[in-house]
């Protein structure tokens, strides 16, 4: 086998194991990103299944606009995810 050949063999190998080896991580990130998003779904569900509790004390008018513009963002984030 010629010098050139070998070299030839080997930067293949080396290649073909570079591909496997970004596959692979690709698919582990893939994996751990659509953990991440299901769990964001399910804290998402929590946070806007329940309306929000009266308190005794009535609430002031930036209160209440604070805590619609909460759960508005909220309602948009659930929708981004696609929960």
């Amino acid at each position: 086998m010629k010098p050139g050949t070998r070299y030839a063999i080997a930067a293949a190998a080396l290649l073909a194991a570079l591909v496997i080896a970004v596959g692979l991580c690709f698919l582990l990130i893939g994996r751990a990103v659509q953990a991440s998003d299901q769990r964001w779904c399910t804290i998402l569900n929590l946070v806007t299944s329940q309306p929000a509790q009266q308190s005794s004390r009535p609430l002031t008018r930036e209160q209440a606009d604070l805590q619609r513009r909460y759960l508005a963002a909220m309602l948009s984030l659930k929708r981004q995810f696609g929960c």
